[in-house]
């Protein structure tokens, strides 16, 4: 929806209602609340513009003739979460994404489009979850399945309780998270859960494919601090995860 018609819509349905109340004042009012609406979506077209630059500015090239079709297709998706009124932080992620997807030359809009759909949905604290897994996976050396319960154990102490009040409320965000293909869940057996078994919860391969073209956790120290990727160091985003979640 473009922005002149949103608030044209906005608008004619303010002073229609107004006027149909007899309300005196619904001319004033529909054109101030038209005003409003201009101001709203002029804004949050300039953060989409500086937040997608700023992720941009150290991928090392720009796109190719070859590559604008699916450009084009990318950013259509990227103003439109935009104009949506899509979280910050999920923009970024998104920029981030296409970011990625420059610097490793492979633009494909359908894949970017994918990602999109998964991510601009998030909550805040299920950005920090797949961050948190993802880099405690990565630590733990390996991904076999005997390393899942050292990698839950380990991501509920560093989570609960700077991010969750509770293992339970992490438990329910990781579960939900099965949702967009990016975290699963393992049964293991002599556990506390249905049938004697514990559901503990790891990455996917999707998000380490994902993980390929964004660091999940400098895109939230980077939303946290207003920085750009180059200025986000390994300190600054271990502090950016808990800075993140208390904004």
């Amino acid at each position: 929806m473009s922005e002149n018609l949103l608030t044209e819509l906005a608008g004619a349905v303010l002073t229609d209602g107004l006027t149909f109340a007899n309300n005196a004042v619904a001319s004033t009012a529909g054109a101030g609340l038209a005003a409003v609406l201009k101001a709203v979506m002029t804004r949050r077209e300039k953060v989409a513009r500086e937040t997608l630059l700023a992720e941009l500015a150290n991928t090392g090239r720009l796109p190719v003739d070859a590559e604008i079709d699916d450009c084009v297709a990318i950013l259509y998706r990227y103003a439109r979460a935009a104009q949506e009124g899509t979280a910050r932080l999920n923009l970024r992620l998104l920029a981030a994404v296409f970011a990625g997807q420059v610097r490793e030359r492979e633009i494909v809009a359908d894949d970017f489009l994918h990602y999109a759909d998964m991510l601009a949905s998030l909550r805040r604290r299920d950005v920090v979850v797949l961050g948190t897994l993802l880099r405690i996976t990565e630590n733990a050396g390996d991904e076999r399945l005997e390393n899942a319960q050292k990698i839950h154990i380990a991501a509920i102490g560093e989570l609960v309780p700077s991010v969750f009040d509770t293992a339970a409320d992490y438990n329910a965000t990781a579960a939900a998270l099965q949702r967009t293909g990016l975290v699963v869940g393992v049964a293991m057996g002599g556990g506390f859960g249905p049938g004697g078994a514990a559901i503990l919860y790891r990455p996917t391969a999707l998000l380490f494919e994902l993980h390929r073209l964004v660091d999940i956790e400098g895109v939230t120290a980077r939303d946290a601090a207003g920085t750009t990727p180059k200025e986000t160091s390994g300190h600054d985003r271990e502090n950016g995860v808990s800075n993140a979640e208390q904004s």
